[in-house]
C-alpha cells in the first residue's frame, strides 16, 4: 500500500502525463504559486506597499515555503520510484544533488537561515 501510494505520489509530482488530472492541476498550482511569489516579491519593493500590505505579504511567504517544503520533501521521498534513484539513501542523496532539487533548495533554504 506505501508502496503504491509513493508510486502515485511520484506520478503526480513528476512533469504531468498525458491524461493525468491531478498531476496536470498540481503542475497549474505550483506554477501558479511560483509565479504569485515573483509578483509579491516585485510588489514588495514599492514602499507604500511594502509598509500597507507587510504582513500580507509575510503571510503569503510562510503559506509558500511551507508548500515549497512539502512539495520538496515529498520528492525527496518518493525519488526512489526512479529508477536512477532506487536506493533508499545513496538514491536520495544523488536525488539532492540534481539540478532541480538544488534549484528547490537553494529557494526554500533562505527562509530557514537566520
Amino acid at each position: 500500500m506505501v508502496k503504491r501510494i509513493k508510486e502515485r505520489l511520484y506520478e503526480i509530482l513528476e512533469v504531468a502525463a498525458v491524461g493525468d488530472i491531478t498531476s496536470k492541476l498540481f503542475d497549474i498550482f505550483i506554477i501558479s504559486l511560483i509565479t504569485l511569489n515573483v509578483v509579491a516579491v516585485i510588489l514588495a519593493t514599492v514602499e507604500r506597499l511594502d509598509s500597507q500590505y507587510q504582513y500580507y505579504f509575510r503571510i503569503f511567504e510562510i503559506f509558500s515555503v511551507t508548500i515549497f517544503t512539502i512539495e520538496y520533501l515529498l520528492r525527496l521521498w518518493a525519488c526512489t520510484i526512479n529508477k536512477n534513484f532506487r536506493n533508499s539513501i545513496t538514491g536520495r542523496i544523488k536525488y539532492i544533488f540534481t539540478p532541480f532539487a538544488i534549484i528547490d533548495l537553494l529557494a526554500i533554504l533562505p527562509f530557514y537561515l537566520p
